[in-house]
């Protein structure tokens, strides 16, 4: 969580399509910026299982260009999924590959604005 600013970052569920219905879903969302507005440099969702379908409202970034990461919690591990456009709504299409080629839950999906060119998660680069 270090490898992002944090002194701004906010929570911030209204980016996670459908509202996670189930109690085991317990998934957080979390972001930069200001609440309302679509200012985020980033945004962070955690998922303790893929499980189920869900869709994360990029739309809080303004910026056209992406960086998409998984980060493994439990590992350190990061792995850059590369640049996509900002299209508004990112679907999960790598929760298959993680339970076919990773083991285990937990696992942290990471989306950078591309101009920021933020380090690979799991670094630290920002102090109080």
């Amino acid at each position: 969580m270090l490898s992002r600013p944090f002194l701004s970052r906010i929570p911030d569920q209204s980016i996670i399509e459908p509202k996670a219905s189930h109690d085991m879903d317990h998934l957080q969302a979390t972001r930069d910026g200001t609440p309302g507005k679509n200012d985020a440099t980033y945004l962070m969702v955690y998922f303790p299982f893929l499980t189920h379908k869900y869709k994360i409202n990029t739309d809080v970034i303004s910026a056209s260009k992406l960086r998409v990461w998984w980060f493994d919690p439990r590992t350190g591990e990061s792995f850059d999924k590369g640049e996509i456009e900002n299209t508004g709504v990112f679907e999960l299409p790598w929760g298959s590959e993680i339970k076919t080629n990773y083991s285990g839950p937990d696992w942290v999906l990471i989306i950078d604005d591309a101009s920021k060119n933020y380090p690979k998660p799991g670094e630290l680069i920002f102090e109080n």
